[in-house]
This record gives C-alpha cells, structure tokens and sequence, in this order.
C-alpha cells in the first residue's frame, strides 16, 4: 500500500468513525449497579421477608457479623470486579475482599459451632440446604446476567478475573439478603451450601461471559 491509500484509508475511516461516548469510572458503575440490586431486595424483602423473624435473629451477634460479613464481601467484589474489568487497573482490587470473605466465613463456621455445641448429633441436621442453594441461586444467575451486561463496555483483555470476582461478590449480597427469609439457625450443611452456591454462581457467570466478554 502506497503512501496516498495510506492517507485515503485513513482518511476515510476518520470520515466514517463515530463518536464513542467514555466508559464511567469504575466505582461509580459498581455503586449503580448494587443501588439497582438494593431497589429489587428491599422490595422483595418489604413483600415478602418475616421481620419479627428478622428482628429477633438480628439480635444475635453471630448473625449481626455473618450478615456484615456476607454484605461486605458482596459489595467489594463487585467494586473489584468493576475495577480489574478495565486494563490499566492493577489486579491488586482483586484481594479487596479477602478480609471480608474471611469474617463471613468465621461468623457462619462459629455459628454453626454454636448450633452443633447446642443441639449435638442434631447440629449436622440437613436444615434448610436445599432451600438455601435455591434461593441464592435464583437471586443470584439473573442478578450475573445484568453484571455480565454492566461489564461488557470494559470489554477486558483477561475476562476471567472480573467474572469470577463478580461472581462472589453478587453471590455474597444473595447470601446477605438471605438472612431476611431464614428464619433459623445455621448447621454446618447450610454453610456447605452457601459455598457450593457462590461456587456454581461464579463458574456460571465465568463460563457463560468469558468469550463473550473477551476484546
């Protein structure tokens, strides 16, 4: 190719380009998208969560720190997520929720030491498992569809790592806003199954949005 169709190609893709509209700073778009996942909970929890339930598990330390735990944990994923999504950003925000993640496990495993320690043999009861899986599931997979989309403008040379810390952090605030509909102590399945739930959280948002969200 000559110099002049140089000059004319270039010339006329700066003809043809459009305008593209900047990319918001990360934490806004992660504070955007936990305000629209707030407005769905609050709702549900206002139609549907037991609050005399609520009120009365909440009086409980154990649960107070595994609440704040799991809360934690879910919103500075997303904010990690959000950040390790664009390619200048360091993969430094992906350790933002280890300290979080490491308090909602030891509120959940002391709870469930609590509940074992009261009830014997009985604390290693199935519980409310399969209930738990489902509900953080079904909160969860539509909640990672409209993280997928929010993630897809980054469009991140390496797609895995937001994916997988977006995953965690959607199913934490699931887990979080279980403690609304569980009116029960936790066993030692339960939080078996709240860990098999993030895992299946984040292998599907990582399998489903890696090659879609790839450059």
């Amino acid at each position: 190719m000559t110099i002049s169709q140089t000059e004319t190609l270039i010339a006329k893709l700066a003809a043809d380009a459009a305008p593209v509209k900047p990319i918001s700073p990360p934490l806004q778009r992660a504070v955007l998208w936990v305000a629209g996942f707030a407005v769905v909970m609050i709702a549900a929890i206002w139609l549907r969560g037991d609050f005399a339930e609520s009120a009365a598990r909440f009086s409980d330390l154990t649960v107070r720190f595994e609440f704040a735990g799991a809360l934690l944990t879910g919103l500075t994923a997303l904010i990690a997520a959000f950040f390790v999504s664009l390619p200048d950003r360091s993969k430094l925000w992906l350790a933002l929720p280890v300290l979080p993640l490491s308090f909602w496990l030891l509120g959940s495993g002391y709870g469930c030491y609590l509940h074992l320690v009261e009830f014997g043999p009985g604390g290693w009861a199935l519980g409310e498992s399969g209930n738990c899986i489902g509900f953080i599931l079904g909160i969860s997979l539509p909640a990672s569809a409209a993280l997928y989309l929010a993630l897809r403008r980054s469009t991140p040379l390496d797609p895995i790592a937001p994916l997988v810390i977006g995953g965690i952090g959607v199913a934490g605030l699931a887990a979080a806003a279980l403690q609304f509909f569980h009116p029960f102590e936790i066993t030692f399945l339960d939080l078996g199954a709240h860990v098999i739930a993030v895992g299946i959280v984040s292998a599907a948002l990582t399998l489903f949005g890696r090659r879609r969200l790839a450059v």
